[in-house]
């Protein structure tokens, strides 16, 4: 059986054709990045079934690139049933100049590939990539691809296309290079519907009407609001009646609806506040206090709150802007809504009181956690001094109003005898989507109010149309459209932008394992295993979203959601090899910058490397081969040299020279992970050793090779 990996060489000796970067942006809720009134990005998937004995079914989707995967027994898209199907994908790839390409793809099943008309590959596999097709000419601007792709009869699907511009290795197409018709037949009404479950779930519709499930419900299905066990003790009582009385005037992103309408509005916000107030804590807690005035410790609770880049999602404390920073979350409510020692224990465990929640673990200790506090407190508003009056009359208002307004289908009250008697009409019993919580802020009596969009309320009408299909959608988990709409409700692109100093998003799926993806997004990797230890910013912690986001993110790479694996065994002769190619005695001197397991890195001079004991856990085996090919092309700000561009590398002694045996050879070291052998003639950093008696690139003959 031919590997991917075995397949993927030089068509000619030249420099490597690298993925351009791209910004996937979170956008409109379709995943679409709009270019212009009839084009966006991505390449459109026309998927169909059929269950024996019915009629063909069909849905489509919007893909970043020419990538599929299915699992065996998982249906293509969430209106889908599992089992065989096909898929057409079609777009329009952008080439920089007119010229001769190839082509290949990769399949779990069968498929062909047709290049402006015309037909230039059948391939046929279970996981094999094809040979590489004749030259095709293709003109600069957009060329029509059209795929046609069968999936096996078992197994898990897939198919993956790779382009091989002339003089250059056959690489991924690059994200941005694609684009499609927004007006497709058919296309506006699928994304419509698409729309609308995701409004659906992100505006947790089903808490209040129920649906009858014969599938278990997705994981979303059990997103909800904070709890409010001991919630008395964690805010600030007027901020939680203003918070209720209207969310949006506290948060133009707010999710949470406007319950309570008319003059009665402040007055049952009030009385809720007052119960919620009686929530304290069923034990004791210790909290360190988060109101700071010593100087050095506000300073750096500023650096971090920039390092850490929160104004990403946050304004910047103390400010009131317009425009598209405000809706950005302010920051200026937080002496309301926190009392003494709560921000600081709210910033180190967030997710304690909600699972849910998008605000991140940071892994703050104690001190860092009372800095960060300590400096917003001090950059914004002090609490307003309210006077009301809060007796034992209104505290039963409050309790009546939440056990009749629906609350506690959000909240988990964990209050022995506070019964939920909010009785709404169920999922199926409702059939009139133009009034109620759909009645686009006009609401009126006990319906929520949400402030939505003309088109996200089509979009919602268009999906609970679809009647019983529509709850069978939230049984059928797609982790490919999942992953996409929670990395635009999570924002995050803000902190991967392509040509900002963190790893660009959208190549994450095909750069990273599934499983580590998950640990490090989970928050479960800690900050003395972080890989690039020299950036301040911390990898924000999800542990919620964790899952779903990696095994997503894989399948939307065409990859599958566990990594195989590898049946090779470690081959000790190549490990030896490779001693010598990372060494500074006859290698590569990677040993200058990269740490190998407990050997540390001796003679950064530029540019820190990540641990090499840390790849073999965390890259995609053909992302490693890429990256080793011209790293310069993936990532432009990297100092990492290109030591494979061509088949033959510098170091011509090892291995007769062949770039692709040296890579093969140092995969095989990677693979040992902590357990690396000393690289050939290691002298561990010397304290003494200034940055300017480092060896510095200028100072290489890359002519003769001999400093390596």
């Amino acid at each position: 059986m031919k590997s991917l990996l075995g397949k993927i060489q030089w068509v000619q000796p030249g420099i490597v054709f690298g993925l351009t970067a791209i910004l996937l942006a979170p956008v409109n809720g379709l995943g679409q990045n709009e270019e212009s009134v009839s084009n966006a990005s991505g390449v459109v998937a026309h998927f169909k079934t059929q269950v024996e004995g019915a009629q063909i079914q069909e849905d489509f989707q919007i893909l970043p690139n020419a990538w599929v995967y299915v699992p065996e027994g998982q249906p293509p898209t969430p209106f889908l049933p599992a089992g065989p199907f096909e898929v057409t994908l079609s777009g329009s790839l952008d080439a920089p100049l007119r010229s001769f390409y190839q082509f290949a793809l990769e399949t779990r099943g069968s498929a062909t590939l047709t290049v402006n008309g015309k037909e230039v590959l059948e391939h046929e596999s279970d996981g094999q990539l094809s040979d590489l097709t004749k030259y095709t000419r293709l003109n600069k601007g957009a060329n029509e691809i059209t795929i046609q792709f069968k999936s096996p009869e078992s197994g898990p699907a897939s198919v993956r296309f790779y382009w091989a511009p002339r003089k250059k290795p056959m690489d991924w197409a690059p994200d941005d290079a694609w684009s499609h018709d927004l007006e497709l037949a058919g296309l506006p009404d699928a994304m419509s519907r698409l729309h609308g479950r995701e409004l659906v779930l992100e505006n947790r519709c089903q808490n209040c009407h129920s649906m009858d499930f014969s599938g278990t419900p997705i994981p979303e299905m059990a997103m909800n609001g904070p709890e409010f066990t001991g919630i008395g003790s964690r805010r600030g009582m007027d901020w939680m009646a203003r918070w209720i009385e209207d969310p949006e005037a506290m948060r133009a992103q707010a999710k949470m609806p406007t319950i309570f309408h008319g003059e009665s509005a402040q007055k049952n916000a009030r009385s809720i506040a007052a119960f919620l107030a009686t929530l304290g804590e069923s034990e004791p807690v210790e909290l360190t206090s988060d109101i700071v005035a010593d100087e050095a410790v506000l300073t750096e609770g500023k650096e971090l709150f920039s390092a850490l880049r929160c104004v990403s999602c946050h304004q910047a404390p103390g400010m009131n802007p317009e425009g598209e920073t405000a809706l950005k979350i302010s920051l200026n409510h937080i002496n309301a809504k926190f009392p003494e020692g709560r921000l600081a224990e709210f910033l180190q465990q967030p997710d304690r009181h909600y699972e849910w929640i998008r605000m991140p673990r940071f892994q703050f200790s104690e001190e860092e956690a009372v800095a960060v506090a300590g400096f917003l407190r001090a950059s914004v508003p002090a609490a307003p001094e309210v006077a009301w009056e809060s007796g034992p009359e209104l505290v039963e208002a409050g309790k009546i109003a939440i056990q009749q307004s629906g609350c506690l289908n959000c909240h988990n009250a964990g209050v022995p005898g506070l019964d939920n008697t909010a009785i709404f009409a169920s999922w199926n019993e409702l059939n009139d989507w133009d009034s109620g919580c759909l009645n686009s802020g006009e609401s009126e009596g006990k319906a929520p109010e949400f402030t939505m969009d003309t088109e996200s309320l089509q979009s919602i009408q268009t999906f609970a149309k679809l009647g019983e299909s529509a709850v069978v959608s939230l049984t059928q988990s797609i982790p490919v459209e999942s992953a996409k709409r929670l990395a635009a409700q999570l924002n995050c692109v803000e902190c991967h932008q392509p040509y900002g100093d963190l790893p660009q998003f959208s190549i994450m799926g095909g750069k990273l394992k599934p499983e580590w993806m998950e640990q490090f997004i989970g928050g479960h990797i800690g900050l003395d295993k972080k890989p690039r230890y020299w950036i301040t910013a911390r990898m924000p912690g999800f542990p919620k979203y964790a899952g779903l986001l990696s095994q997503g993110l894989a399948m939307q790479h065409g990859l599958p959601p566990v990594t195989a694996e590898e049946q090779e065994e470690i081959d000790t002769a190549q490990v030896e090899i490779s001693q010598q190619l990372v060494s500074s005695e006859g290698g590569f001197n990677c040993i200058s910058c990269h740490s190998m397991g407990q050997y540390e890195a001796n003679a950064v001079f530029e540019s820190a490397g990540i641990n090499l004991a840390y790849t073999y856990d965390r890259l995609q085996k053909e992302y490693y081969y890429r990256w080793m090919r011209n790293p310069l092309e993936i990532d432009s700000r990297t100092k990492m040299p290109a030591f494979f561009a061509t088949e033959t590398s510098p170091l011509g002694s090892v291995l007769e020279g062949s770039s692709q045996a040296q890579m093969d050879a140092l995969w095989h070291y990677i693979r040992t992970k902590d357990e690396m052998p000393e690289p050939i003639g290691y002298t561990p950093p010397s304290e003494e050793t200034s940055e300017s008696e480092a060896t510095s690139f200028d100072d290489i003959d890359f002519d003769s090779f001999e400093d390596f």
